[in-house]
């Protein structure tokens, strides 16, 4: 393998980047735990099941907090995890869901991504 193909899969293969880490409780106390910005290939699957549960819900068939409940399972780890903590069936029954939702939600934010990428945010470092 070239350096170059070295250097990329190293980059490529690298933990998703954290968008905050925030405290519950759990039954033996806090405990904390990261939430985790999708990269695109999964953001664009998310977003993909948004449109189909938009369109389902104006033909009267669809239930929104299924499309909040996997971008719960997909966005929240626990610290030094390699994938997420929860599957969606899950976080229907975990009590903190709600309390982590808004964050969840941020982490996917389109919007915020592309401003992340202009280097619009405190979370990317400048260049030296």
């Amino acid at each position: 393998m070239s350096e170059h193909d070295e250097f990329k899969k190293h980059l490529l293969n690298t933990s998703w980047r954290i968008y905050k880490t925030v405290e519950v409780m759990g039954t033996q106390g806090p405990v904390k735990l990261d939430i985790r910005m999708p990269p695109y290939d999964v953001l664009k699957g998310l977003l993909s099941k948004a449109k189909d549960l938009k369109e389902r819900k104006d033909a009267g068939d669809a239930d929104a907090m299924s499309f909040i409940e996997d971008v719960i399972a997909t966005t929240v780890w626990r610290p030094g995890a390699v994938r997420p903590l929860f599957v969606a069936e899950e976080v229907r029954t975990w009590p903190y869901a709600s309390a982590v939702q808004a964050d969840c939600l941020a982490a996917i934010n389109v919007a915020q991504g592309l401003e992340s990428a202009k280097g619009n945010s405190a979370a990317t470092p400048a260049s030296p």
